[in-house]
């Protein structure tokens, strides 16, 4: 479910509608140990201008996340190689690999 969370905060979303995707990644990521990738999530998070509580939030898990940018758990998630969602597998296909039709 972190995967597909995380998957989730690509999607081209409305952005009241972006900051819950990313709220809810931050939060499982950060439970998860994944400090390094939830870092990257309250990152975006700020970058989308959330309300101040939820700013607030995000800057403290940021804080934390910094102190150890370590990801406990290997999932399958590259943030920075984009991707499509295989409908069968629900598993990343990145560009350049490929897609089954």
């Amino acid at each position: 479910t972190c995967e597909m969370a995380a998957y989730f905060t690509h999607c081209k979303l409305q952005p009241v509608h972006q900051i819950l995707t990313l709220r809810t990644a931050l939060n499982m990521f950060f439970k998860l140990k994944n400090f390094r990738t939830a870092a990257s999530f309250a990152r975006r998070l700020l970058e989308l201008g959330p309300r101040p509580e939820v700013a607030q939030q995000a800057r403290k898990i940021l804080q934390a996340c910094e102190k150890t940018p370590t990801d406990e758990h290997q999932l399958l998630y590259d943030e920075h190689n984009p991707f499509n969602i295989c409908g069968i597998s629900y598993k990343p296909i990145y560009r350049g690999k490929p897609e089954e039709k």
